[in-house]
C-alpha cells in the first residue's frame, strides 16, 4: 500500500487523508475487489494524495465517464428532496465561491 504524495501527518487536511486511507483499506478488504488505486488534488492548494493497494494497476483516466457519476449522484439527491433540477447552481456553492452575482468571477 502506497500512500500519499504531498500528504503528511503536519498537514491541514491530516485528518481527511486519515479517513480515506481507513475507507479505502475497508473497500480493498472486500472479497469483491481486486486492486484499488485512488487520488484526490487541489493543485491550488498545493495539495495531492493518493492510495494504492498492493499489486493495483496503474491508473487509466476515465474521461467521460465521470459524468454518469455526477448525473447519478444528483439524480439521487434530487430524490431525497435535497436538490432542486430548476434551482440556480449557486444555491448550493460555498458563499466564498465565485458566481457570476460576485466580482471575484471571470468568465
Amino acid at each position: 500500500m502506497r500512500q500519499g504524495t504531498g500528504g503528511s501527518a503536519t498537514s491541514a487536511y491530516s485528518s481527511l487523508e486519515s479517513r480515506l486511507t481507513r475507507l479505502l483499506e475497508q473497500y480493498d478488504a472486500r472479497q469483491d475487489t481486486h486492486g484499488v488505486r485512488f487520488a484526490l488534488a487541489a493543485p491550488k492548494r498545493g495539495w495531492r494524495w493518493e492510495w494504492s493497494s498492493p499489486g493495483s494497476i496503474e491508473q487509466y483516466f476515465i474521461a467521460s465517464t465521470t459524468k454518469l457519476y455526477v448525473t447519478a449522484l444528483v439524480m439521487q439527491l434530487r430524490a431525497e428532496g435535497r436538490l432542486e433540477l430548476e434551482a440556480p447552481a449557486a444555491r448550493y456553492l460555498d458563499r466564498s465561491t465565485p458566481t457570476p452575482t460576485t466580482s471575484s468571477w471571470a468568465p
